[in-house]
């Protein structure tokens, strides 16, 4: 304590470096585990499967949908195999309760979903969440913005329909806890918060998306009996696309079984997994900028220290002594800047949930896991910081640690060179990659989309009510909407040009040849969506 407080400078100076580098720490590490842990508590989650599509050719279809029946029909032709199975179609819609109107993403559904995964439930009977086909299950924060309480029991939500004029009541037959984010409910960055029954469902014109063996828009998970691999259930599969859909489905139509348990890691190449590895390596950089920081200075306070170790020496002190009080110096120090640390965490968690698009936990969340890792931390920060004066300083000749000459076969100039280019040239290099990110993400923003989405104005209509009727009061929206002054041009269109449109034709030559068809996707526009969009 004495040597901090006589060498304010170098102790500040160390314990102001050492908070930084543990703060990034703790973020980047809760982050990571947040990311890891993502399906971690789905129940069973080790026999869950979400199915995928692998279409021969590419644009044929969505690859995280597949065949609408495929997963109940796998439940029920191989009952020895699969030992559950849930299937949802995401909407977004307007959902109304007296004279509040709000917008929500919503996911027609089996009605396996609390037995399947087991999710909490604050209210309701767990083994019939959905009492009937007009019951709904709610999360606790959907409960509390329509009726200002969780226990929305019993309480009518009102949904429109794509279908012209078809309004749907549902009611409240159980509240979900809110659930962490995860792979089955959250396949497309998703919050659900309401989940109402496939059958007796009139949201979509052509009728329950779930029974018709030619359409692929349902997302489908199969839970499997203990013992069965994935590979167990690929020639069932493809059996039963082979006996249920059209030649042209079953010709160019295959599927795979994705583990739920590490999906959100390895979906899209494994970009999570990719981001996890890289923000993991950032930590240990910083982590190693700070340790060889706190080493650079040791070394070039080292003569001043010397003679205090010649000293302690000649009255008697051990070099196990020594080593003691040096790694005890460093595990203070910190120690200190660990307590400044969990300060300064908290305070810039709000800044840094935003950064990462997602909520890390507050100190007092971390639980004793969570602090047992940081004691660890600080534990090894100051082991490794501590090396140097504890083990090489105190190795120093007595001799020349009175006279505070260190001794030059201990080779602590070629150390504190070598810790310096070390030290500079990772900063080069963290230099060099954040200009090299910048530039990437400056580039997207910049990069020409083939159409002008500056001044442009989204209106989207809920539900997306694509019939004559429908149609016919967008229209006039759109005729209103010329008559102002402000408004330059004005287009109705189902899809807008920022990704690959969900409609398709498929188009054949004239022999009917199904080797040379060509798939193209398209949407539906009127005559002024070039001119409003900025397209050449």
């Amino acid at each position: 304590l004495r040597h901090l407080t006589r060498h304010k400078l170098f102790s500040a100076i160390n314990i102001v470096c050492l908070a930084i580098g543990i703060t990034f720490s703790m973020v980047i590490g809760i982050y990571v585990l947040n990311q890891q842990s993502v399906n971690r508590n789905i129940k069973d989650v080790s026999n869950q499967y979400f199915i995928k599509s692998k279409w021969k050719e590419k644009d044929l279809g969505l690859d995280i949908t597949t065949i609408s029946p495929l997963s109940k029909t796998l439940k029920e032709e191989y009952p020895a195999l699969v030992a559950g199975y849930y299937r949802y179609c995401p909407v977004t819609n307007i959902l109304s309760a007296g004279d509040k109107h709000l917008k929500e993403d919503i996911a027609i559904c089996d009605t396996t979903l609390i037995s399947m995964y087991d999710f909490p439930l604050l209210y309701g009977n767990r083994d019939k969440a959905f009492a009937d086909n007009s019951s709904a299950v709610i999360t606790e924060t959907l409960a509390l913005k329509l009726f200002g309480s969780k226990n929305a029991i019993g309480k009518t939500i009102r949904m429109n329909t794509t279908n012209a004029d078809i309004v749907q009541d549902y009611i409240v037959s159980a509240v979900l806890k809110d659930i962490s984010y995860n792979s089955v409910t959250g396949v497309l960055n998703s919050v659900y918060s309401m989940y109402i029954p496939f059958t007796g469902n009139r949201y979509f014109s052509g009728g329950d998306p779930s029974i018709d063996w030619n359409q692929a828009n349902v997302l489908s998970f199969v839970e499997l009996r203990k013992g069965v691999t994935a590979q167990n259930l690929i020639v069932p599969a493809h059996q039963l696309i082979k006996k249920y859909t059209a030649d042209f489905i079953s010709k160019y139509l295959d599927v795979e079984f994705a583990p739920v348990e590490d999906y959100y890691l390895k979906d899209n190449n494994g970009a999570a997994q990719k981001m996890v590895v890289a923000l993991s390596l950032v930590a240990v950089f910083i982590l190693l900028m700070v340790i060889i920081n706190f080493v650079n200075i040791n070394i070039g306070t080292s003569s001043y220290r010397l003679k205090e170790i010649g000293l302690r020496k000649v009255f008697g002190s051990a070099r196990k002594q020594l080593i003691i009080q040096f790694i005890s110096e460093a595990w203070l120090l910190t120690l200190i800047a660990a307590i400044i640390s969990l300060a300064l965490y908290q305070l810039l968690l709000p800044v840094f949930s935003e950064v990462f698009n997602t909520r890390l936990q507050a100190l007092w969340e971390f639980g004793i896991s969570g602090y047992l890792m940081l004691f660890l931390l600080i534990l090894f920060i100051g082991f490794i910081a501590g090396i140097y004066p504890a083990f090489i300083l105190s190795a120093t000749n007595l001799v020349n640690a009175v006279k505070g000459k260190i001794d030059g076969a201990k080779g602590s100039l070629v150390l504190k060179r070598t810790l310096l280019v070390v030290q500079f040239s990772l900063a080069i290099i963290v230099f060099i990659c954040t200009l090299n990110v910048s530039n990437q993400i400056s580039y997207i923003f910049k990069k020409d989309l083939g159409y002008n989405k500056e001044q442009l104005l989204v209106i989207s209509a809920f539900p997306k009510q694509w019939d004559s009727a429908g149609v016919s009061r967008i229209e006039n929206i759109k005729r209103n909407l010329l008559q102002l002054s402000s408004v330059k041009s004005a287009s109705i269109a189902f899809d807008l040009p920022d990704g690959t449109p969900a409609g398709r034709f498929v188009l054949y030559p004239p022999d009917g040849s199904l080797v040379k068809s060509v798939n193209v996707p398209v949407s539906n526009a009127d005559e002024d969506y070039a001119k409003t969009f900025g397209i050449q």
